[in-house]
């Protein structure tokens, strides 16, 4: 780790700031293909990431050995202020990683309300856009049991963002059961439960 990755991971933005001046490398690759940024969003250190970002010399869209943004980092981890202050900037919300999952994907599977009402509202994303195993946004929050998430995710598109699997997942469970009974699956339509 590089004193300007641990100042970011530590939230330390007047240290960052200062390596930063003193040219310490911003886009230095640490572990698992990380730079500062990403450990900086990561922590949810927000003031770090706005020192990376006024700094322009950094790419909010790189992604480390998994293919992860920062973003996605921040949206893993819950931390709605560092996404919202990176997509500002200009972070690309539709960014996936290597398994095709992108920070909708990942704070709806880790049930992170407030991020994903922040990236239904703030970009366009694709709420039927299935990650490398055929999963939507929808069904990995059906999986977690983040009953709330389905309703706010299904608000945005209507119910038929989850696939078959979401469905038959969410079905296991009896919150969700209940929500999608009352739903009415109607047909299915290219492996999607259409439901109304």
């Amino acid at each position: 780790m590089t004193p300007l990755g641990e100042a970011a991971r530590q939230g330390n933005h007047a240290i960052a700031r200062l390596l930063i001046i003193h040219g310490a490398g911003i886009t230095t690759r640490m572990q698992a293909g990380r730079t500062p940024l990403h450990f900086a969003a990561s922590s949810g250190k927000r003031q770090a990431v706005e020192v990376f970002l006024h700094s322009r010399r950094s790419n909010w869209n790189i992604g480390d050995v998994r293919g992860c943004s920062p973003m996605f980092l921040a949206a893993a981890h819950g931390h709605a202020s560092v996404v919202e202050i990176l997509w500002l900037h200009g972070a690309n919300a539709t960014v996936a990683n290597h398994g095709d999952q992108t920070p909708l994907h990942i704070a709806a599977q880790n049930g992170h309300k407030t991020v994903v009402k922040l990236l239904l509202r703030l970009s366009d994303v694709d709420v039927l856009l299935e990650d490398s195993r055929g999963w939507t946004p929808a069904d990995l929050a059906a999986k977690g049991g983040h009953v709330g998430l389905v309703k706010l995710i299904c608000s945005k598109q209507g119910p038929s963002v989850m696939t078959t699997i979401g469905c038959l997942t969410a079905a296991t469970r009896k919150r969700l059961l209940q929500f999608l009974t009352g739903s009415r699956v109607l047909r299915r339509a290219k492996g999607i439960l259409v439901c109304k």
